[in-house]
């Protein structure tokens, strides 16, 4: 009876704690990469200053201001006077009059409409879409970046998680060194001072894993604030960080078609030549059709007239050409053509930097794969060195100075190895900025 009330007692202990343990785990939220990437996204205060902007650019980009509408405008007035008037005529004539009353209202409606302004507002129209397409580059170089830094933010608590989770796993192997230890002298084979280096180890290591906790805190903290979240937010992240082996386009044409830093330079240069379209337009007439509809009345009380009234349309066209401005017009087409050339200068500049920078990129990623490769092999055979080093240690076949090193090359290895992983996707990533593929 109190054997199987002993195990009823045990079986609620144990769902208790299970329970428990589930609540706990579901009160720290899991946070994918995408969710970062996509809170970041979202939080951002350059990008909604970008989005605004790409907003205000595809409001400006409409045919009423380039020009090709009309303009139509309606005025009205009213007036009123009342005055005291003398005059003397030449013939000796004289009029005067007190509280001399005047009453004027008149509305009209004039139109307004370009014909013809030497190709001004085709290149305005040309300009405000080309205006629109930049503010849409820099919204998605900025997410790039965005992207770039939050991903490597991420992928570093990641690795900074691994490196805890690896000084974890090590403690393991310093306390079976010092239970060895303590059964060696137990027996006979051991000495006190090797417990007390037994135990030094393990101290130096559970010291080590608080100090890689702070860091992993830190890591946490640093993407909290690229999220635009409290600091202090507590989440779990995965357990690997994800590598490809997959080769990268960098030939020139796929960097000029895809990575926005060039296909900004690139619009820039059109915009100069838009703007040169503008100001050559200056030397060509301008013709419009106006037309309008008004209606006038006026009344006076010391007036020959005592009601004067008008109601009627007109139309008619109106032909403008500046001559000569001082050379005004000259100086903004030369100023244009200078400026069309630095333009073309810094995107040639552009591509020759951007092309530099990912044969580098290139470079750092197939040689942080191939040391990653080495240093997992690396692992694999340190931790193997470690498993027979402590069961020699047992023997007393090996010394405990040559158990610390094996342990030590062990944890060299394998931190090297977790840091090589986070290098080859911090170098991946920055490779997909560069060449334009990270935001398709």
């Amino acid at each position: 009876m109190l054997k199987n009330l002993l195990k009823h007692k045990l079986f609620v202990y144990l769902l208790v704690c299970f329970i428990w343990s589930g609540v706990n785990a579901q009160t720290i939220p899991y946070l994918s990469v995408d969710d970062a990437i996509v809170i970041g996204l979202r939080q951002n205060f350059q990008l909604i200053i970008d989005s605004n902007n790409v907003e205000a650019s595809s409001i400006r980009n409409s045919p009423g201001n380039a020009g090709f509408l009309p303009q139509l405008n309606v005025n009205s007035n009213i007036l009123y006077s009342d005055q005291t008037i003398k005059q003397q005529y030449s013939n000796g004539t004289e009029l005067n009059h007190n509280n001399a009353t005047t009453n004027t209202r008149n509305i009209s409606a004039a139109v307004s409409w370009t014909l013809f302004d030497g190709g001004r507002m085709f290149a305005t129209a040309k300009l405000l879409r080309l205006q629109e397409d930049q503010s849409r580059l820099i919204s998605k170089d900025d997410i790039q970046n965005l992207m770039a830094t939050i991903i490597n933010a991420y992928y570093n608590v990641v690795q900074q998680k691994q490196l805890l989770v690896q000084i974890d796993s090590s403690l393991k192997y310093y306390d079976v060194q010092l239970i060895t230890s303590q059964n060696l002298k137990l027996h006979g084979k051991g000495t006190q001072q090797q417990i007390f280096q037994s135990q030094i180890d393990r101290n130096t290591e559970e010291a080590q894993y608080y100090a890689q906790l702070n860091s992993l805190l830190d890591a946490k903290t640093n993407l909290n604030h690229l999220l635009q979240r409290s600091p202090d937010l507590d989440f779990e992240v995965g357990d690997s960080i994800p590598v490809t082996s997959g080769t990268a386009d960098t030939t020139r044409q796929f960097l000029t078609e895809h990575n926005p830093f060039l296909l900004e330079a690139s619009r820039n240069v059109n915009i100069q030549t838009a703007i040169l379209q503008q100001n050559k337009s200056l030397y060509f007439p301008q013709l419009s059709v106006i037309g309008g509809y008004g209606f006038n009345n006026s009344s006076s009380s010391a007036s020959f007239f005592l009601l004067n009234q008008n109601l009627g349309w007109n139309a008619g066209v109106t032909l403008g050409w500046n001559l000569f401005d001082g050379f005004r017009t000259r100086n903004l087409v030369e100023v244009s053509k200078i400026n069309i050339e630095n333009a073309r200068i810094n995107y040639e500049q552009a591509v020759s930097n951007t092309e530099a920078s990912v044969s580098i990129a290139y470079h750092k990623y197939k040689t942080a794969l191939q040391q990653m490769m080495v240093l997992k092999q690396n692992l694999q055979l340190a931790e193997e060195n470690l498993r027979i080093a402590l069961e020699e240690f047992k023997l007393y076949a090996i010394t405990q100075i040559e158990l610390q090193q094996a342990h030590r090359s062990y944890d060299d290895v394998s931190a090297a190895y977790i840091t090589s992983l986070y290098a080859v996707k911090s170098a991946e990533t920055n490779l997909q900025m560069l060449n334009g593929s990270l935001v398709q």
